[in-house]
């Protein structure tokens, strides 16, 4: 999944997500996509990556950055992706 397809699944919805960390850490986000809040400057260079995406994690109030190959389950809206 890149980037373009996580946008079109997630849409500007809420949708929680189960990954695995660089550390090998097992992680969950209840977050959102396109958030717009007031940010320090510059452009976000991971929007040029197809593997990362920027996202909203609810809980905490903060931006993540979420890679996209780490995912190990994905809900949003009623739908499910998974990986094995």
């Amino acid at each position: 999944m890149n980037n373009t397809q996580f946008k079109q699944f997630v849409g500007n919805k809420i949708f929680s997500v189960d990954f695995t960390k660089a550390n090998g850490d097992l992680r969950h986000y209840n977050a959102r996509v396109d958030v717009k809040a007031p940010t320090k400057g510059g452009s976000n260079p991971v929007e040029h990556k197809a593997h990362l995406v920027t996202i909203f994690e609810m809980n905490a109030q903060q931006y993540r950055t979420l890679n996209l190959d780490s995912i190990k389950r994905l809900a949003c809206n009623g739908e499910v992706y998974e990986t094995i």
